[in-house]
């Protein structure tokens, strides 16, 4: 099987670039094929350096700038869902609905966990900007990093 990744950088306020996400996930949507990564840039001296030693060898996973994912079912069957890796070190539902991004009506709570993120699985035909709309803050609000303003979206197809 092969896969294919392009990239589309953009900032949430350039409706052009946005819409070219939209676009894509749409796309991806009809097809059932592939998924989205989503990342906001952080500025370089702001991210941590590279483990060393014995943390080099066996690194663990770090998302101090979160990485969000949103990937339709395979198949008509499956639900389309939506994830987000952080290093909050705790359960972010409540305090993202704290912050007013409460997972919208009618989406389900999969998966709440410290380390390995959320995980929602969403109703058949929600709106790729509805998705956005919900995960750009979501990832902004969980950055323990500053931000640029800039955001990279990982286009991945199966075939």
């Amino acid at each position: 099987m092969t896969r294919h990744v392009d990239q589309i950088e953009f900032q949430a306020d350039h409706l052009e670039a946005v819409l070219a996400v939209l676009a894509v996930m749409a796309d991806l949507a009809n097809r059932r094929d592939g998924w989205v990564n989503l990342q906001p840039a952080v500025p370089e001296e702001d991210l941590p350096p590279p483990p060393s030693g014995f943390g080099a060898l066996f690194p663990s996973p770090s998302f101090d700038v979160p990485l969000g994912t949103w990937m339709p079912g395979r198949d008509a069957e499956a639900p389309d869902s939506v994830g987000l890796q952080h290093a909050a070190q705790r359960k972010v539902a409540g305090p993202l609905a704290g912050l007013e991004l409460t997972i919208p009506e009618g989406w389900v709570l999969r998966q709440d966990h410290p380390r390995r993120g959320l995980v929602i699985d969403l109703p058949p035909g929600t709106p790729p900007a509805a998705v956005l709309g919900w995960l750009i803050p979501a990832a902004t609000a969980l950055c323990l990093l500053p931000l640029t303003g800039d955001w990279r979206a990982l286009v991945h197809r199966r075939s």
